[in-house]
């Protein structure tokens, strides 16, 4: 398994070899599975279940967002854009404040969330310009206040639930921001060398995490007093060292509405395996236009939040997948 590098690629691995089946790795990023009966492929996440155009679709943003919308799933409104002046159009259009992103992409790559000024636009732009090829443009889209969460979902089942948080840190009255992070990151390490995988992201400090500071009017030689939580970005994304809180008993504790528009997202677009991200003001109240909206949907969604979150009982999904695509 040393040969392997894709982390979630290694969960999967994992979880084959405890149910008895073959595995062959034919790439870092490549492994194929069998039994007596089947063979199959994951590619770092990526498995067989859904159809080639329907992944294509919803890897797309804004196609995803037209084929939501059409099939009366509340997502957020947003607006394909090629240069700056395009996102101007669409400021006209949702205000501030504004996410702008790729419109292909993952990982949170070149996001810009809570965008409150035509100054920050600009830069905006120019950062999803930087990590997107000129032809394909990016989305800007209203920004939802809420908190956000990933719900798995599988066969028409959810089989995972999470609530996901921006990288913060914890003041003692002593250490700087800087050296904080520090120490989150040296905590994040410490948890990858001991489950073997290293699936916890760890922070770094670039513009992003910077402005986030500054809209809190601190910096990174900033002290925050004993237990102040200062959050280091607007994006909760794993990738750039957020935080994954599993939820248990999730059909006890989330609006059976919610977790309805869940199923109904993945059945829009075709998906029988897929992520679905929402921003919610109150997981007891319906989804709607004032208790928030889904954000993005992702058909080749990583599994590692899930085995391994940040607090709460892992939820151990892996086995379940495997299970349905060899009997599928």
């Amino acid at each position: 398994m040393a040969l392997i590098q894709n982390t979630n690629l290694r969960t999967y691995f994992r979880a084959a070899k405890k149910i008895g089946l073959k595995t062959k790795v034919i790439t870092p990023n490549l492994v194929e599975f069998s039994n007596s009966k089947k063979k199959f492929f994951i590619l770092k996440a990526r498995t067989p279940i859904n159809s080639f155009i329907s992944v294509m679709l919803s890897r797309n943003k804004f196609f995803t967002s037209k084929i939501l919308n059409e099939n009366g799933v509340p997502c957020t409104k947003l607006f394909f854009c090629r240069t700056i002046i395009g996102a101007r159009k669409a400021l006209k259009e949702i205000g501030f404040p504004l996410v702008v992103k790729p419109q292909v992409g993952s990982k949170g790559k070149g996001i810009t969330a809570n965008i409150n000024s035509k100054g920050r636009l600009e830069k905006a732009v120019k950062k999803v310009k930087s990590v997107t090829h000129t032809d394909v443009g990016f989305v800007t889209a209203e920004y939802i206040q809420g908190d956000e969460y990933r719900f798995l979902v599988l066969d028409n089942q959810i089989i995972g639930a999470l609530k996901r948080i921006p990288p913060f840190v914890t003041g003692n009255g002593k250490n700087t921001i800087k050296k904080l992070i520090e120490q989150l990151n040296n905590e994040k390490v410490l948890r990858n060398q001991k489950i073997g995988i290293a699936t916890f992201s760890l922070v770094i400090i670039d513009d992003n995490l910077k402005q986030a500071l500054e809209k809190q009017n601190l910096r990174l030689n900033s002290i925050p007093q004993k237990e102040q939580k200062v959050y280091l970005l607007e994006t909760a994304n794993r990738a750039s060292g957020g935080f994954t809180y599993a939820i248990d008993n999730w059909k006890e504790k989330i609006h059976p509405e919610i977790l309805k528009t869940m199923l109904d997202a993945a059945s829009a677009l075709a998906l029988k395996f897929a992520a679905i991200d929402v921003i919610l003001k109150d997981i007891e109240l319906p989804l709607g236009r004032h208790n928030g909206k889904i954000i993005e949907i992702n058909s080749s969604p990583g599994i590692n939040m899930f085995h391994y979150p940040d607090s709460g009982e892992p939820q151990f999904i892996a086995k379940k997948i495997i299970n349905y695509i060899i009997k599928n």
